[in-house]
This record gives structure tokens, C-alpha cells and sequence, in this order.
């Protein structure tokens, strides 16, 4: 479990970097790939090389879709622009919930963080008591570990 002693709150059970070598986000291009945000009205690309990723290949950040190369070999969650119709897509954060994680670890605050954290407590007891590979990948995406529960 990682833990945040300024948000005692939030406990994911992965670091951004541990999600991305589990294999995470490898059915839509891996989460790195550009992208165009309509939230700021432009392409996004390249801004992985702000964190540090060790030694992971680029493979695990930028890809080809390939859902057979995420941990549990399925495709989950929602497109870009279902998040972004849906109104959780900040533009501090263009790419969601794990670029927001990735920058919480690395130590970014901001006003944002008390929804982030509420979102993912949520998600993590939405999805407690449901099995299956696609409930696993999605809960992976979020840095949570399903064989916890």
C-alpha cells in the first residue's frame, strides 16, 4: 500500500510506475500515446518524459492497442471523450484521474485533490465484490490491487 501522510485517506495498493509495468492502459495505446484534449483544445504529447519512469521501456507508455498486453489480456474502461463528456476531465490534469496520480505521488497539491481522492475511494468500493478480468484491469488502471479484497 502507498501512503500519503498529508491525505491518510488515499491508499492505493501501486505507485503510477508499478501500474504501468503491471501492464495498464496497453488497449488504447498506452496512456503516454498524444492525444487530442478538448478540454484545452490541442494535442497533448510527450509529457511522460516530465516523470521518472526508470527503467521502463517506452512500450509500457506508448504503444500500439493491444489489450492482449494488459495484465488480465482485456479492454476496459472509457475513452477520453466519454470522460471528458462526462465532466471529469480537469484542465490542470487533460489525460484524467492517473496523470493526476502520477503528479500527486511525484508531490504536486492541489484544489483538486480532495475530488480526486473521493473519486477513487469510490471507485475502489464500487467495484469490491465484483470478479472478473475487465473489474481487475479497470481497478489496476486506478492502482488498486483486486486480490486485496
Amino acid at each position: 500500500m502507498v501512503l500519503y501522510r498529508d491525505h491518510p485517506e488515499f491508499e492505493p495498493d501501486y505507485t503510477p510506475y508499478q501500474v504501468m509495468a503491471l501492464g495498464a492502459f496497453m488497449d488504447q495505446g498506452g496512456y503516454w500515446r498524444p492525444i487530442y484534449s478538448s478540454v484545452l483544445g490541442k494535442e497533448v504529447k510527450d509529457d511522460y518524459k516530465k516523470y521518472n519512469w526508470g527503467n521502463l521501456s517506452l512500450d509500457k507508455l506508448i504503444h500500439t492497442p493491444d489489450k492482449t498486453l494488459n495484465k488480465y489480456g482485456v479492454k476496459c474502461g472509457l475513452s477520453l471523450e466519454a470522460w471528458e463528456n462526462h465532466g471529469w476531465i480537469h484542465p490542470q490534469d487533460p489525460r484524467g484521474y492517473f496523470e493526476w496520480y502520477t503528479k500527486f505521488h511525484a508531490g504536486r497539491r492541489t484544489e483538486d485533490d480532495d475530488r480526486q481522492i473521493a473519486r477513487f475511494n469510490a471507485f475502489k468500493k464500487r467495484f469490491k465484490n465484483r470478479e472478473s478480468d475487465v473489474v481487475k484491469q479497470d481497478l489496476l488502471q486506478w492502482g488498486i490491487n483486486y486480490n486485496k479484497y
